[in-house]
């Protein structure tokens, strides 16, 4: 799932929450396990850095400048819930860098709530559906301005989310997060912590062909065996 995806059409702050609900829903009604990562700015090497720098600077050339009365779309991370809930447009404030992580944070926490009740049924029914983060702060756009962002791994199910919390091993990007967590769950089946038999990646990001096609080879050469949990990578439409 890639929130910068979502339709042009989508505009305001409820829609985006509307839409990652309903992505969320449909993935968690065929999954275990949900886990969605986000790149962490803060824990970002040189070379992405840059290469970001590069990109906002392109898209930069392509931005519609408006007088300040006209264009009330936050450019920093200092606003509000109530501030999100106003704004019509929500396209601009993506736009900025620096705006984006809070309203990430905010729309996907409230899609949980949304989801919650659904959850709670499902899971009445036997069949437990979990969602995890990894990179997320749950604190939304609750989170007090001025305050530093602490992203971390976030689940509806602590125990779960336990099993894959990384003790002073941040990871800034994700495709490298969706390489670890398949490591990561591997290790949780061999240990029997996990009866997980087939794990999906789903990413727009083709660095993760690269990444996993070094990670099979790598497990190949180690004579690390693969039967207990089948693999699979898929690209984005």
């Amino acid at each position: 799932m890639c929130v910068l995806q979502i339709p042009q059409s989508v505009v305001d702050f409820r829609g985006y929450v509307s839409i990652v609900a309903s992505m969320l829903k449909t993935m968690l009604g065929s999954a275990n396990l949900l886990a969605i990562v986000f790149d962490e700015p803060c824990h970002m090497t040189a070379a992405k850095r840059e290469e970001q720098m590069k990109r906002d600077a392109s898209r930069g050339k392509r931005e519609v400048h408006a007088s300040a009365d006209l264009d009330i779309s936050p450019r920093t991370d200092a606003y509000t819930m109530d501030d999100l809930r106003k704004l019509k447009d929500c396209h601009a404030l993506i736009g900025h860098r620096e705006a984006r992580q809070r309203f990430f944070d905010a729309v996907c926490m409230e899609a949980v709530k949304s989801l919650q009740p659904s959850l709670d049924i499902w899971k009445h029914a036997g069949h437990e559906a979990i969602l995890l983060f990894d990179g997320l702060d749950p604190r939304g756009a609750d989170r007090e301005i001025g305050e530093e962002r602490r992203p971390m791994v976030w689940s509806t199910n602590h125990l779960v989310g336990g099993l894959f919390q990384r003790v002073n091993n941040p990871i800034g990007e994700g495709d490298l997060k969706l390489s670890w967590f398949e490591k990561r769950l591997r290790s949780l089946v061999n240990n029997g912590q996990s009866d997980a038999q087939l794990l999906v990646q789903s990413t727009i990001d083709t660095d993760s062909l690269a990444i996993t096609l070094t990670d099979v080879a790598t497990r190949a050469v180690q004579g690390i065996e693969e039967s207990q949990v089948k693999g699979a990578l898929v690209m984005r439409e």
